[in-house]
Formats: structure tokens, C-alpha cells, sequence
């Protein structure tokens, strides 16, 4: 399933707004634990795509910039997505 957060990150000493499409896995592990079993649930999200966004003045939102985590990461814009994941600035 796919979800979307949004965030707000500093790039080039500006805050940048930032729209991270997630895949998201909810996970379940069942196991023994004494006469009974005890069930773990988690949920994994991996980033799938970012959107620089800005909104005017009448609610509109405009994509700046798009970066694809699949690709080798090029401008300012992909590389500060990258970091801010990795350092866990930008979580599901």
C-alpha cells in the first residue's frame, strides 16, 4: 500500500517543503514463547518518490523538483532527500 507524509526540510539554507510517497508493509511474526506463542507487528516503509512542493496563495500545489529513490541521486534537491532519510530527519 502506498502512503504519502509530508515534511520540511533545509536545503541550501532554505526550508524546503517535501512530499515522500512511501511503500508500506504491514508485518507480523508469530512465535513460541513458553506453553503460548507471543505476536510481534510492526510496519516497514520504504520511500518510493519526493516532491519539492510549493502551494500559492490559492491552495495550488506545484512540484519544483521530483527524485525517483530508485535513481543515482544528481541535484542538491535528491542528494539533501537521501541524507535526510538516511539520518532519519525525514521518517514514516
Amino acid at each position: 500500500m502506498e502512503e504519502t507524509t509530508t515534511d520540511t526540510i533545509e536545503i541550501n539554507d532554505r526550508d524546503v517543503d517535501v512530499r515522500i510517497t512511501w511503500e508500506v508493509e504491514q508485518c507480523e511474526c508469530t512465535s513460541n514463547y513458553g506453553e503460548g506463542e507471543v505476536t510481534e507487528r510492526w510496519i516497514e516503509a520504504f520511500p518510493l518518490l519526493a516532491e519539492q512542493i510549493t502551494t500559492t496563495t490559492n491552495g495550488i500545489e506545484i512540484v519544483q523538483h521530483a527524485y525517483g529513490f530508485e535513481e543515482d541521486p544528481i541535484r542538491d534537491f535528491d542528494l539533501a532527500i537521501v541524507k535526510a532519510i538516511d539520518n532519519e530527519v525525514i521518517t514514516y
